[in-house]
């Protein structure tokens, strides 16, 4: 079977009668990769165009109160394209400031290396804010984070990979300052507990950034 190339497809998709849109995606585009040169971040035009959409590459399920789950994107600059401020007033320079925080954090972008990121999620919503669970969950949550290296060398890490996390509010139903005391919380277990040596979260990544060791 002959390969096409992609204007070959554009062509024979649009004489079929589908719609291809072309131009939002070049704009898209365009406007990721000015974001991305303005800050000094390196990145080409594949990296913004071929996101993945499943890039899941481990999970567990053995807490009693936590899913760990391990997505892993080819390398920063697909990482930062997931992540970029997708809409609102100033997205523009909103973009450019995550991207130069991102980029202090990854401690520059020369090398490509994979980035690996941790999700560590409750098993049970309906459960989060119950009150006499608070020390069970609380040694699950650490358990998770301590457990996290075995993880992920499973998911194909390799020492020197850069490693992700964004710490959640650890209770639903509050106020934005106990949301945000919340995740700081959360940042601060994952700091002492985990041996990936994570910065401190960033106010404008909201996540915070490791690196896998031996």
């Amino acid at each position: 079977m002959q390969i096409k190339t992609f204007s070959e497809f554009i062509i024979e998709a649009r004489s079929k009668g589908s719609y291809v849109p072309i131009r939002p995606l070049k704009r898209k585009t365009a406007s990721a990769l000015a974001a991305f040169k303005k800050s000094k971040f390196r990145a080409n035009r594949d990296d913004v165009e071929r996101v993945d959409d499943d890039n899941r590459t481990y999970s567990d399920t053995s807490h009693p109160h936590h899913n760990v789950d391990i997505d892993t994107d080819r390398n920063q600059a697909t990482h930062a394209m997931w992540n970029l401020p997708k809409s609102g007033p100033s997205r523009s320079s909103k973009r450019v400031l995550y991207l130069k925080a991102l980029k202090r954090q990854l401690g520059g972008t020369r090398t490509r290396k994979p980035v690996h990121n941790i999700e560590i999620g409750d098993k049970y919503w309906n459960t989060k804010n119950s009150s006499h669970q608070l020390v069970s969950r609380g040694k699950s949550f650490f358990n998770a984070i301590k457990s996290t290296p075995d993880y992920l060398k499973r998911a194909g890490a390799k020492p020197g990979d850069k490693v992700a996390a964004a710490p959640a509010e650890t209770m639903l139903n509050t106020t934005e300052t106990q949301r945000n005391q919340g995740a700081k919380k959360r940042a601060d277990i994952y700091q002492r507990s985990s041996r990936n040596r994570f910065s401190k979260m960033d106010p404008k990544t909201k996540s915070m950034i490791g690196t896998m060791r031996h």
